[in-house]
């Protein structure tokens, strides 16, 4: 016989029921994601690491013949980028003439069978900033074989770290609008690059002939053309701040991959690098009062320890100097006090990461003011021009020196204080420059505060 259960304990049991289902599907979910998380976790052990690096807007394909990280291919997208900056590393590299000592090439314009002559410079000097860049340039440009450029003091694009991105840190008409590459390439006079030598001139080499015989024979043959032009830009060595613009950056990152020095590589990958130091403490000092940014050494002093502390706290907060060197949103700070062109080994990586160390001609400049004669030689030597007697070279070293910082004779050398603070600030990075570069002489020990 079936006995009646009350309603209400039915209806309890079932609700029992309920609860329980529910707890049991909770409970087979909850175990299904313990085993999950478990097997991932001891599995992912034996996996490799996912990739960190940092994403491309462009896919790039390394080029796998080559043995170094010099050269790069690159697939490129036909988006337009932001600000109408041109892409420069999806660009094709022209083909340089034999016979031409200067990067030349011809080009054929737009719906016409006529070539024209173009060319690049043969040699940049990246700088530093007052660091004698303008006097060295002058003086460079006395040797006959050796042009100047349409530039600013005939020396200066402003390109490559200003003018292609629209941007100037200097109110000159130079800097107005933006430069295309086309536009960059008229500042190199292209008619008379292609001057031609006598054939039978010699090439010879500060009294020797050259090291290769082919490089004689080459020199030497009809028709070869001599002459070679470059420019002095030294905002090149610091000014990259723009990185964002250049469309293989991942402008959501702290930091660039591609900066100028991969932009120059890919269009002109055999240019020689001429590089000028000057004691870093004094240059920023006298880059401080050439820009009028202040009327005294104890203005300077606070000025200093202001944007250190800025840039200090900067490093802490992303970890890294060169994110804050190359900080856009810090430019005003440096237009104010330009600390940012002294941390020369940092700067010089940048350089380092991309073109053959012997490309690379790098002086002090204290050796070069106490010398100028010794120094010169080694530059014409380095630049591969014709030889020049030694009365030619004593009459460039008399030239009176140029661009000569005079709101500093009126205010007068920085506080002891300041010295010792930028030296304390610089020296990490003039150890390291001189541990890159394998020469104390960059330690610049004759001008520390301590050692006097």
């Amino acid at each position: 016989m079936k006995l009646a259960v009350p309603i209400h304990i039915r209806t309890g049991v079932m609700a029992m029921r309920r609860v329980l289902n529910s707890v049991t599907a909770c409970g087979i979910l909850l175990c299904l994601v313990v085993y999950l998380y478990t097997y991932n976790f001891y599995t992912g052990i034996s996996r490799p690491l996912p990739d960190i690096r940092p994403i491309l807007s462009h896919r790039m394909i390394l080029d796998a013949s080559a043995e170094d990280n010099y050269h790069q291919k690159y697939v490129c997208s036909n988006q337009t980028h932001r600000n109408k900056v041109e892409d420069i590393l999806c660009m094709t590299p022209p083909n340089f003439l034999d016979n031409y000592q200067n990067p030349c090439w011809k080009e054929r314009g737009n719906g016409s069978g006529e070539t024209s002559l173009k060319c690049l410079p043969y040699f940049h000097i990246i700088g530093a900033a007052k660091a004698g860049t303008t006097d060295l340039f002058s003086r460079i440009t006395m040797h006959p074989s050796i042009m100047k450029v349409d530039g600013f003091l005939q020396k200066e694009t402003f390109y490559w770290s200003w003018r292609r991105y629209g941007k100037c840190e200097v109110s000159l008409r130079y800097c107005e609008n933006f430069l295309t590459f086309n536009q960059f390439l008229s500042f190199f006079k292209s008619d008379k690059i292609s001057l031609v030598r006598d054939a039978k001139m010699s090439y010879f080499l500060n009294g020797e002939i050259g090291s290769s015989s082919a490089n004689l024979i080459r020199r030497n043959k009809e028709n070869y053309h001599h002459m070679i032009t470059g420019h002095a830009d030294p905002m090149d060595l610091w000014g990259m701040y723009y990185w964002k613009d250049i469309p293989q950056n991942n402008a959501t990152l702290s930091e660039p991959v591609y900066t100028t020095p991969h932009l120059i590589h890919h269009i002109n990958p055999a240019l020689k690098l001429i590089v000028i130091l000057r004691e870093p403490s004094e240059r920023t000092y006298s880059h401080y009062l050439f820009r009028r940014l202040g009327n005294s050494a104890r203005e300077f002093h606070h000025h200093a320890v202001g944007n250190f502390t800025l840039l200090n706290t900067c490093v802490k907060n992303v970890g890294s100097m060169r994110a804050c060197l190359f900080n856009e949103s810090l430019l005003e700070h440096y237009k104010r006090f330009p600390i940012h062109g002294s941390f020369y080994s940092i700067l010089l990586k940048e350089w380092f990461s991309v073109f053959p160390r012997e490309q690379f001609l790098i002086m002090r400049t204290e050796d070069y003011s106490s010398n100028m004669t010794s120094h010169l030689r080694k530059i014409f030597n380095f630049l591969e021009v014709d030889d020049i007697t030694e009365t030619e070279l004593n009459n460039m070293s008399r030239v009176p020196v140029r661009r000569i910082t005079k709101h500093k004779k009126a205010i007068g050398n920085m506080l002891p204080e300041t010295k010792l603070f930028l030296y304390k600030i610089f020296q990490p990075y003039t150890q390291e420059l001189a541990d890159i570069l394998h020469d104390k002489r960059f330690l610049w020990e004759e001008n520390s505060i301590i050692s006097s």
